[in-house]
């Protein structure tokens, strides 16, 4: 198994990520991370039906995606990983999930949020989640496209 891309993204499975993403990201399967998502059959088979035709889409949990992983169930797979936050990217860290680089994408503002770069706000918890993953050695970018510049997590905080 190989992560293509682990980004995080709050609209999931979107015109983005099949157009560019999935491309720039050589996966041919599609992985979507999300706790309540993965209990809610008809809004998985929206985002399952998005995908392009010969591309695999999986809903799970953070537990059933780590069961999965330790199974191997994707071996000979590169995988684009989609969370939708980053508390998600966190507890797949703190679980024990190894991955070199996680990308930060469309993350919305809200209460308590500051812009860091161009579509991505972050509240304080989540900043010091993601510096505790960087500081282990975890490469951490920002970028909406692929043809925005990358800007390093730990240049902007």
């Amino acid at each position: 198994m190989k992560v293509g891309l682990l980004r995080a993204d709050s609209r999931l499975i979107h015109g983005q990520v099949i157009t560019k993403w999935l491309n720039y990201s050589k996966a041919n399967v599609i992985i979507v991370v999300n706790n309540e998502l993965s209990k809610d059959s008809f809004m998985a088979d929206i985002y399952s039906a998005s995908a392009p035709a010969g591309i695999d889409v999986f809903i799970l949990s953070v537990d059933d995606f780590m069961k999965s992983i330790e199974n191997n169930n994707f071996e000979g797979k590169t995988l684009l990983i989609l969370t939708k936050d980053v508390e998600t990217i966190y507890e797949l860290y703190k679980k024990g999930f190894k991955v070199e680089h996680i990308q930060l994408g469309g993350l919305p503002s809200g209460r308590g949020k500051k812009q860091i770069y161009k579509a991505v706000y972050l509240d304080d918890s989540e900043v010091k989640m993601l510096k505790e993953i960087c500081d282990s050695g975890v490469y951490i970018d920002m970028q909406v496209i692929p043809e925005d510049t990358k800007e390093k997590f730990s240049n902007l905080i």
